[in-house]
């Protein structure tokens, strides 16, 4: 998708995608769709804004480190997520 968005684009949907992970749950929340606890994937909300920092300065090999970087947050924002569902279940 990069090569079609161009840098600029491919750094604007990284953070759009960001943003949608952690403003979807909240929606979802107040719509009750959501367990309040589900929202602890707020938790991994300073990785999150790390990333956005490191791609929106670097560049070339050192966006290599932000590659993994997402696909440790991706682990943590779903483990939180689920954490927050199980919780909730056990709590009712």
């Amino acid at each position: 998708m990069a090569v079609r968005l161009g840098e600029k684009g491919a750094r604007l949907e990284y953070i759009a995608c960001l943003l949608g992970a952690y403003i979807i749950p909240v929606a979802l929340w107040g719509l009750g769709k959501l367990p309040i606890l589900s929202l602890l994937v707020f938790l991994t909300l300073p990785a999150a804004i790390k990333l956005v920092q490191a791609i929106t300065t670097n560049t070339g090999k050192a966006l290599n480190k932000s590659l993994a970087g997402s696909g440790r947050l991706e682990l943590l924002y779903a483990l939180a997520f689920a954490l927050g569902l199980i919780a909730d279940t056990l709590i009712r």
